[in-house]
């Protein structure tokens, strides 16, 4: 999970250098910049305290995009994604 932190990171990190920008077109044409604030939470691999915080994230920070961690929770961060709408990206 280390290596896919850092590579979030990485990304995110990348995104924020003068220049550089992920941009989307909306259905009028308009392109607009996403902003990446990466947040990481700890939570030693306890599905509980997992799902709580994948939760917090959501009502709490008020992500629209997470970034998945371990394919041991993709079932559950994407079910949770799914019932808030929110986008959910999964790399192994």
């Amino acid at each position: 999970m280390e290596d896919a932190h850092h590579g979030y990171k990485l990304f995110a990190d990348l995104l924020d250098q003068n220049g550089r920008a992920f941009l989307l077109k909306d259905a009028q044409g308009q392109q607009h910049r996403l902003k990446f604030d990466y947040l990481r939470y700890d939570d030693d691999c306890d599905a509980a305290v997992h799902e709580a915080a994948v939760k917090a994230m959501i009502s709490d920070d008020k992500v629209h995009f997470m970034f998945g961690s371990t394919p041991v929770f993709a079932e559950a961060e994407s079910t949770i994604a799914n019932d808030a709408e929110r986008l959910m990206y999964h790399c192994w």
